[in-house]
Order: C-alpha cells, then structure tokens, then sequence
C-alpha cells in the first residue's frame, strides 16, 4: 500500500511549478502495482482511495488560500475518482488481463 504514494508524488511533480512532465508518462505504474498487489478488494480500494486523498491534497493546495472548506470538499469528491478505477484494475489484474490494454481504457 505504501506504494500507491509513490503515483501521488510523481504526478504532482509533473505539473507546474516543478514540470517534470516525464513522470507523468510512470506516474500510475506505483498505483497499478500497489493497487495488484493487494491482498483484498477492500484493501485495493482503501489504497486507490488513499493514493486519490494524497494527490488531489498535493494538487489543490492553492485552494488553502482562498477556502478551507472548498479544499476539504474538493479532496473529498476527488478522492471518488480513484476509487473506480482502483476496483477495475484489481479486478482485471485477478483475471491476468494485459494491463497495456486494460490501464487506458479505465483510466
């Protein structure tokens, strides 16, 4: 699990003001990897969930300034967006399906 912190990391480092946007091209290998490897459907989505708090609280930090209660609820309603693909990509990583094919269309 403490792998899918890793993809949080990478792409917030891929946007400005640091623009390494080559990491964006690896930023999800962590979160894929972390997200196979987990023992369970519930601790896969725990960890797509947790990778999905950590990024969009690294993402919209300049929210801080304007709202802390639109920062909070942008976290929050963000998170859900990890939340499907984390449960689609466990599910096809069970089933052995090529993650080439698989990661783009769900994501």
């Amino acid at each position: 699990m403490m792998l899918c912190l890793a993809s949080p990391l990478l792409l917030n480092f891929s946007f400005a003001p640091f623009d390494l946007w080559p990491l964006a091209f690896v930023g999800l290998v962590p979160f894929v990897v972390g997200v196979g490897v987990a023992p369970s459907r519930r601790w896969g989505l725990f960890a797509a969930w947790l990778t999905g708090l950590v990024f969009w609280g690294l993402v919209l930090y300049w929210l801080t300034w304007i709202t802390m209660v639109g920062y909070v609820a942008g976290i929050l309603y963000g998170t859900l967006y990890w939340l499907l693909p984390g449960a689609i990509l466990w599910a096809a990583l069970r089933r052995n399906q090529p993650m080439w094919i698989v990661l783009p269309l769900v994501w």
